[in-house]
């Protein structure tokens, strides 16, 4: 067996910052790492600097993966070194790169948003930031699509520490809250003005989300997860940082770069409490869902739901038909996934009280439907969920 070469890559990802995706991404680089013996990983912020000013046991690097600033772009490719860029902002023709698909995420963003039957939407973004602006043109792409009226408004980015950026983005939130008609679903960047927004919105008697639900790019643990928790895109960064890594052995042995970077599809929504309920207008569907949602784990009958809601079983169908595009059993069936999906996050919790708990008649029956809806078991989903957690928690 050909025992194969030590490669040093050098990782230049701003690690200092406290941001997620920074960490998600080094953290995936890692899981190709350990899979690969011959790659040896060293944080470098500054690659690629001559090794006479730094020192005769400098290393000589094989690659790199950095959020590339255009210097360092300049400076790798005279050098001949190979770089895999991961910062969209920096992203150019011909530069190999992996990079959350910021598009994809918008609709991800509009569709969640709208699934929770807001009628109504609005985004704030930096136009003059690529990524941000990426994300907001597929949550407006996507309103329209689903005819969803859809308010932009933007505000260019710049540090807190800037006493007038801040008391100005305050004046902008509160200006913007003044101007909208809830119930409305709102996307905005980052978790500093998306708590902002809650506590302005909060001070005027709105409530979160009946009136205003909030969802932010960034998932900023130590502020999202304050009451009201605040939910977020989950972009799925891991996978950039291990197909980052991927590309990059690519590169080293020779092979040619793609035409186009590779994107990465945003995994989903992590659903906290800012969004996590349904904006209906419609008063008959209000009652239906509040007498469904309290009663999932019980058989409920089209009937007593009608009655619930004071109207026929036709009647009711027509009205989620037209509030939520599908019908009352579709509905409940939805909603009693999305039960369990968040149980089974829980490794301990068994399966069969799962099934219960989410209102499913047997284990069998909820075998059955994840199938259907989501392509595997619900141990399947239990494990792949698990396993990714574990990888970005440990490595």
């Amino acid at each position: 067996m050909t025992t194969l070469r030590t490669r040093r890559i050098a990782i230049a990802l701003e690690l200092d910052q406290p941001y997620p995706y920074h960490q998600q991404v080094f953290a995936g680089i890692q899981a190709y790492a350990k899979e690969h013996d011959h790659w040896r990983c060293l944080i470098d912020e500054h690659p690629g600097l001559l090794p006479k000013r730094r020192g005769p046991h400098y290393p000589r690097y094989d690659g790199v993966i950095a959020r590339a600033s255009p210097a360092l772009q300049r400076r790798l490719k005279k050098m001949g070194v190979p770089l895999v860029n991961t910062h969209y902002q920096t992203a150019r023709p011909g530069l190999p790169g992996v990079y959350t698909d910021p598009h994809h995420s918008g609709r991800v963003a509009a569709e969640h948003l709208i699934d929770r039957g807001f009628r109504r939407l609005g985004v704030m973004r930096d136009h003059e930031h690529k990524h941000s602006s990426a994300i907001g043109e597929g949550f407006v792409r996507c309103a329209v699509e689903r005819e969803i009226p859809c308010e932009e408004v933007f505000f260019k980015e710049r540090s807190y520490l800037e006493q007038q950026h801040w008391l100005g983005l305050e004046r902008f939130l509160a200006n913007w809250l003044e101007s909208l008609r809830p119930p409305v679903g709102l996307l905005l960047e980052g978790s500093p003005e998306a708590r902002l927004l809650i506590q302005l919105a909060q001070a005027r008697g709105l409530h979160i989300p009946q009136d205003v639900a909030v969802l932010c790019f960034r998932n900023d643990l130590e502020i999202v997860e304050v009451s009201p928790q605040i939910s977020g895109l989950d972009e799925n960064t891991f996978r950039v940082g291990y197909e980052a890594a991927r590309l990059l052995d690519r590169l080293i042995d020779g092979q040619p770069a793609p035409d186009q970077p590779i994107l990465i599809p945003a995994r989903g929504i992590i659903a906290r409490e800012s969004t996590d309920y349904f904006a209906i207008e419609d008063p008959v569907v209000v009652k239906a869902l509040r007498y469904i949602s309290a009663r999932l784990s019980e058989p409920l009958d089209i009937e007593r739901i009608a009655e619930s809601a004071m109207v026929s079983t036709r009647s009711l169908q027509k009205h989620f038909s037209s509030a939520l595009g599908r019908g009352v059993s579709e509905e409940i069936r939805r909603l009693r996934v999305e039960v369990a999906k968040r149980m089974l996050a829980e490794p301990e919790e068994p399966i069969g009280r799962i099934a219960r708990h989410s209102g499913f008649s047997s284990m069998d029956l909820m075998d059955q439907v994840f199938r259907r809806e989501l392509g595997m078991t619900p141990s399947g989903y239990r494990k792949q969920f698990l396993a990714e957690k574990a990888k970005a928690r440990h490595l």
